[in-house]
């Protein structure tokens, strides 16, 4: 096993390493930004959106594709799983530090931290289906895309089922939340 297989095996123990980092962190006592709230939101929709055509089958702990999913979200960007997570992380740094000069740079850290298992993704990809994936990739943005012709898309299953599949996540991000804001509260 390589090093991005190993790095991406164990992508969510160091998200989790690195969100039990942040709560070490003196939180800010400023006013709660509500930038923070808009990227939960944005990193919301856009996680279900994903979930709504890529399925469960992104939940092994090795890179694997039985298909390459190029429908609904995933034909405006190939890595909108990855960028939610950014987006959730960039809210959680902005409700526990807020806008201080210490939120940029670990920001930075978690989103190259993304890049670089979104860059293995892609790698693999490439390798496992070639020219469809070289296709699919010269006319799909890695991981920023414009929100022209969102409406438009396509999904194999509904919202509320595509939610339901990534519950897992939604209680670790809800009980993540509150250990934000009760280390505020009582620190």
């Amino acid at each position: 096993m390589n090093f991005s297989e190993k790095v991406y095996k164990w992508r969510g123990f160091i998200l989790g390493v690195l969100a039990f980092l942040l709560l070490l962190l003196e939180p800010s006592h400023d006013v709660i930004s509500v930038s923070a709230f808009l990227l939960f939101i944005a990193g919301f929709f856009l996680r279900v959106t994903a979930r709504r055509n890529i399925g469960i089958h992104s939940r092994s702990l090795n890179v694997e594709a039985p298909q390459l999913v190029k429908d609904g979200i995933y034909q405006k960007l190939r890595h909108p799983l990855y960028f939610s997570n950014g987006l959730f992380a960039s809210g959680f740094l902005l409700l526990h530090l807020g806008w201080q000069n210490l939120t940029f740079p670990i920001a930075a850290f978690v989103w190259l931290f993304l890049f670089f298992l979104a860059k293995n993704e892609d790698d693999f990809l490439h390798r496992k289906f070639g020219s469809e994936w070289e296709t699919w990739a010269s006319s799909t943005p890695f991981m920023f895309f414009n929100l022209k012709g969102l409406k438009n898309l396509k999904f194999e299953r509904s919202f509320f089922d595509a939610f339901v599949e990534d519950k897992w996540t939604w209680f670790f991000l809800s009980l993540y939340a509150a250990l934000i804001f009760l280390r505020r509260y009582f620190s």
